[in-house]
C-alpha cells in the first residue's frame, strides 16, 4: 500500500507542525523494532496501535475506526485538508481527531490533530506516522536487523561513533514543499527522487524509464506478474515492472533492481525511492543537518 503524499490546508499543516516541537523523551536514544516495510508498534491513548513510518507523508493520518475505538475527541474545523494519494486521487478526510498519548519506545508526543481516513482504508494498520513525527528526531535505521533508533536532533554523529558504526558516505537532502528529496545514480544518470518510506516500491516516471532505455521484466519470471499501487482512497493504479542494472545511493550500490512505472499516468510527486530499497540497507538521517548517512557495522 502507498500512503498519502500531499496535504493542502494551511491551518491543518500549522497544527501538525506544532507536533515537531511537542515530542518529548523520557530517555533518548531509544530503540524499537521496525519491519522492512517500515511497520512499527506504537501506543495511542494507552492502547497498542500499528503504524507505518512514512517519510513521504507530511502529517500523521489515522483510521476513523481506530479513532472511534480509542475514544479520541473530534476536532471541530471549517477547513479539512485535501489529501492526494499516489494514484492522484484527491479527497477530503472524514474529519480530524485529537491524537494523545502517542508513544514510540520511550518517546511521548504532545497531542496533535490528525485527519481521519474511512474505516478500513489502511488494511492491517491503525494509521500513518508522517513527517510531523519523523521530523522531530534523528534516526538510525538498521534495516537488516529490523531495528530503528530514535535520537535527539544534532546527536547523530556522536551516537554513530559511540556504537562503533562506520560512516561510509553522506548524501545531501533537499526539502521541497511536497517532500524530502535525495539524488541517486540510476544506470549512471543522476536523478532526484523523493525519500518515501511509505512507498512499497521504487517508482519512476514513464519519461525517465524511456530515457534510461529500461527493459520490462518478463511477466513469466520470478519478478513478473501484476503489480498495483493502492492509494489511501481505495484507488488502484496498475504498474509495469522494469529492470534497472545499477542504482547508487552515495557509496552504496545495488544491482539488478526492479522498479515500477505507473500505467496511464505518473505519480503526482514524481520519482520515488521506496521501502524496497530503503528497507534493506543501513542508513541514518538527521533532518536538522539535511543529510542522509550510509553506515556499516
Amino acid at each position: 500500500m502507498k500512503t498519502a503524499v500531499l496535504f493542502r490546508s494551511r491551518s491543518v499543516l500549522v497544527a501538525l507542525a506544532a507536533c515537531l516541537a511537542g515530542c518529548q523523551a523520557t530517555r533518548l536514544p531509544t530503540s524499537m523494532p521496525l519491519s522492512p516495510r517500515f511497520l512499527c508498534q506504537a501506543e495511542v491513548a494507552d492502547a497498542p496501535a500499528r503504524f507505518v513510518l512514512d517519510s513521504g507523508c507530511p502529517g500523521t493520518l489515522l483510521d476513523a475506526g481506530t479513532a472511534a475505538r480509542l475514544g479520541l475527541r473530534e476536532v471541530p474545523t471549517s477547513e479539512l485538508p485535501v489529501l492526494t494519494d499516489v494514484t492522484g486521487r484527491q479527497r477530503r478526510p472524514e474529519g480530524l481527531a485529537q491524537v494523545w498519548g502517542l508513544e514510540l519506545g520511550e518517546v511521548s508526543c504532545a497531542p496533535f490533530p490528525a485527519p481521519l481516513l474511512p474505516p478500513g482504508a489502511l488494511p492491517g494498520l491503525d494509521g500513518i506516522l508522517g513527517m510531523n513525527v519523523l521530523g522531530a528526531f534523528a534516526w538510525i535505521f538498521d534495516m537488516p536487523a529490523a531495528q530503528a533508533v530514535l535520537l535527539s536532533p544534532g546527536t547523530l554523529e556522536s551516537e554513530l561513533a559511540a556504537r562503533g558504526f562506520r560512516v561510509e558516505g553522506r548524501v545531501p537532502l533537499v526539502r521541497r514543499d511536497h517532500g524530502v528529496f535525495v539524488s541517486v545514480q540510476l544506470d549512471g544518470r543522476e536523478v532526484e527522487v523523493k525519500l518515501d518510506t511509505g512507498a512499497a516500491a521504487t517508482t519512476l516516471t514513464r519519461r525517465l524509464v524511456t530515457e534510461l532505455g529500461l527493459q520490462p521484466v518478463d511477466p513469466a519470471g520470478a519478478d513478473g506478474g501484476e503489480s498495483y499501487a493502492v492509494g489511501i482512497h481505495g484507488e488502484l493504479r496498475a504498474q509495469q515492472r522494469f529492470r534497472l542494472a545499477r542504482m547508487q545511493l552515495g557509496p552504496r550500490e545495488l544491482r539488478d533492481v526492479v522498479v515500477t512505472c505507473h500505467v496511464g499516468g505518473d505519480p503526482p510527486q514524481g520519482n520515488l525511492l521506496g521501502a524496497d530499497v530503503l528497507g534493506q540497507i543501513r542508513w541514518a538521517v538527521d533532518w536538522s543537518r539535511g543529510e542522509l548517512v550510509l553506515w556499516s557495522r
